[in-house]
């Protein structure tokens, strides 16, 4: 498997392939979130891929910004249909995966009037079942899974799939999703080395480590080629001025449970969205103007796969 990229060197190396993934949420603030995106990315100079729960894309005033950020030449993938506690691809049997996927794509396709080919999993959550149900509504392409991730750390803490997952593209088993196989449909693997490369990481742990990230996860792209997959949200790039209350302790928190893990992970988030922002865009924008990284969306780096 080789990208065919545009050919960018620098010192005498290719660039590195870079994606730029938001996931989209229901928020109070959705739309205006949707439509600042635009100005945001577009500052940075970056087209992205959004994953979208069908069911938002039924509500107008979210369908008419969804329009507007795919006119813009951003991508529009399927994020699942409801992304709630029965959107849980991993545990679904195929029939019931096969019945939610095919309405979701259905719904997408029929709003957004336009072919609806790339996919995430809601929380990164998915089985073989999934990825052979995708391909045969003509996906080609799905990142929901974060190779290598420590999943005790994550709200899926007992799938251990992550650990052994190809770091780079590959064609899923029809048997796990996890391991290489002959699934038609290519499986991006979200950057991971232990905890996902996404905007959380970026808040717990703050620029400077998440920068050392970046340069490990380029040394090993440059090395074998592997994109470099960022998750955010849409609100990540909005400057707003909600501060959530405090995080309340409770010894429960520190007990697991099968839908979220550890909750005490979330003690460490920044309660402050302008300073997620803030953060966000910087980092962003440092990864915009390195010219050792060559962005695509999905949907253009798949298609520059050879087989």
């Amino acid at each position: 498997m080789l990208w065919q990229g545009s050919g960018r060197v620098t010192d005498g190396k290719a660039a590195s392939p870079a994606i730029l993934t938001l996931d989209i949420h229901d928020r109070p603030n959705l739309v205006g979130e949707l439509d600042n995106l635009i100005e945001s990315l577009d500052s940075l100079g970056l087209k992205a891929t959004l994953f979208v729960p069908a069911i938002l894309a039924k509500r107008d005033d979210v369908l008419g910004a969804l329009r507007r950020v795919a006119s813009e030449g951003h991508e529009i993938g399927c994020h699942g249909l409801t992304h709630d506690a029965e959107d849980s691809y991993a545990h679904l049997p195929e029939s019931d995966q096969r019945e939610r996927l095919t309405m979701a794509t259905q719904i997408l396709e029929d709003t957004l009037e336009q072919s609806i080919t790339l996919f995430r999993a809601p929380v990164f959550r998915l089985s073989a079942a999934t990825l052979t149900v995708l391909a045969d509504l003509g996906y080609v392409a799905d990142t929901s899974v974060p190779s290598t991730r420590l999943s005790i750390l994550s709200s899926d803490m007992w799938n251990l799939g992550y650990l052994i997952a190809p770091r780079r593209p590959y064609h899923p088993s029809t048997r796990s999703a996890f391991r290489r196989g002959s699934v038609d449909i290519w499986e991006v693997p979200v950057s991971c080395i232990l905890i996902p490369f996404t905007v959380s990481f970026l808040q717990v742990f703050g620029p400077r480590v998440t920068g050392a990230y970046l340069a490990a996860l380029q040394v090993e792209s440059r090395q074998t080629g592997k994109p470099i997959v960022y998750m955010a949200h849409p609100e990540d790039f909005f400057p707003s001025q909600v501060v959530h209350p405090k995080w309340k302790f409770h010894p429960r928190q520190f007990l697991p449970s099968r839908n979220h893990g550890f909750t005490i992970r979330y003690a460490f988030s920044e309660r402050d969205e302008h300073k997620v922002y803030e953060a966000n865009m910087a980092f962003t924008g440092t990864m915009a103007g390195d010219h050792r990284l060559e962005f695509r969306t999905l949907g253009d780096y798949v298609a520059g796969l050879d087989t």
